[in-house]
């Protein structure tokens, strides 16, 4: 695995002293420092400064990654007189824990607009407070972004180097991105209606899903097992309420067009996936007509949104993008309004919430770091009882593998 494709969270020093070992240099996705550059004395390591300066001449990489296509800067990495510069060995810097900390809050004070998707984290040995800065930087579909201070350059990074974009860049990668969130928001609305016109249910709660700030590609023979559906139960943290859907597991994936499907074992299936070579993921669970089936569990809502948003995770690892930005619609349509019990109902006479009328059409969601997965599934069962007029408390789902 490449350095850029290990989880951000997850990089260690001795991942950081790998690029050492292996004399890698600094390219179109990775930067090195050696030291904040703040042209003088390090007023970081001397009295735990971010001056101005520095700040600049940090953000003005991450802006380059950002408008082009990612990267990392690592700081608290010498660098060899080779050209281009090969990573060399760590020179720790003292507290990273809290400059990294200090350049998030910068990118956001001074970037405009601000960046999505960025994060920027302090390595160190356990029980050690020295270490290097690793920021992780997307290519960023708000593009192009700009240093507030200072002259308000736009920035973007050309083979090893960041360089200021000319006016016509700026302009040509405007016009770019907003192509880009085109493209991404008419494929979403394909999947969606791609869903509306299989077979009609009593009941389909169905979840569409794409990259929206990464290219995926799946090719045709991938190894099926690493992306295959997650079906699993979940607990909230507080109430150890178990959240799962009524289904066991699915059949071998079998072919469609530029991509994959899996259902369960039943004749007609509650539930259904669909793998696509770009990375997107169609979830539908259907409910057949039954005299009972009026209500809808909560869970089930919960189970299904977190199964999906697991599924995103291996998807997009498998791609290459781990950290990749998808845009996540979740819809549900039924024949007759519904009765939504309360999380652990047992007698919907009793536990209903109240009622739900179809269709409920919640506003696109962002599923980004797999840290971010949680208040995802948070936001989505709050508007699910808010669209009931009810209140609800987040329910702290966790993810943990």
């Amino acid at each position: 695995m490449t350095f850029n494709a290990i989880p951000v969270a997850a990089v260690t020093l001795d991942d950081i002293d790998g690029l050492c070992r292996d004399g890698v240099p600094e390219s179109e996705s990775i930067e090195f420092k050696q030291t904040l550059p703040a042209g003088g004395a390090d007023r970081w390591a001397d009295n735990a400064q971010l001056v101005d300066r520095a700040r600049n001449r940090i953000l003005e990489e991450v802006i380059a990654f950002a408008n082009a296509h990612g990267g990392r800067v690592i700081i608290g990495l010498s660098q060899t007189d080779d050209l281009p510069p090969r990573a060399n060995e760590i020179t720790a810097l003292p507290n990273c824990h809290d400059l990294a900390e200090r350049l998030a809050h910068a990118a956001r004070d001074v970037v405009s607009p601000q960046i999505p998707l960025l994060s920027v984290v302090g390595v160190s040995a356990e029980g050690e407070t020295d270490g290097c800065v690793v920021i992780d930087v997307h290519e960023s579909p708000l593009a192009p972004h700009r240093l507030e201070a200072g002259e308000r350059h736009c920035f973007i990074r050309r083979a090893d180097r960041s360089e200021k974009m000319t006016m016509r860049e700026i302009q040509d990668l405007t016009i770019d991105r907003l192509r880009g969130t085109e493209r991404a928001n008419a494929r979403l609305q394909e999947l969606v209606d791609g869903v509306h016109e299989e077979r009609r249910v009593w009941l389909r709660m169905h979840i569409v899903a794409t990259p929206t700030t990464a290219k995926i590609s799946l090719p045709w023979n991938t190894e099926l097992a690493g992306i295959t559906p997650v079906l699993r139960q979940y607990r909230s943290h507080e109430d150890q309420i178990e959240h799962s859907v009524p289904v066991q597991g699915f059949n071998p994936p079998r072919p469609v067009l530029r991509g994959w499907r899996w259902e369960d074992g039943r004749r007609h299936p509650l539930l259904t996936y669909d793998v696509y070579w770009d990375g997107s993921v169609v979830a539908r669970f259907d409910v057949p007509e039954r005299d009972d089936n009026r209500v809808l569990y909560p869970g089930w809502v919960v189970a299904h949104a977190a199964n999906a948003l697991n599924t995103i995770d291996r998807v997009r690892g498998v791609g290459g993008q781990p950290d990749a930005e998808y845009a996540f619609k979740f819809g549900l349509q039924a024949h007759r309004p519904l009765q939504l019990l309360r999380y652990g109902a047992r007698e919907p006479a009793i536990d209903a919430a109240g009622q739900l009328v179809s269709p409920f059409d919640p506003p696109v969601y962002s599923a980004a770091s797999r840290d971010s997965f949680g208040h995802l599934v948070d936001e989505l069962q709050r508007d699910l009882f808010n669209a009931i007029g009810v209140a609800a408390d987040d329910i702290n789902l966790g993810f943990d593998q």
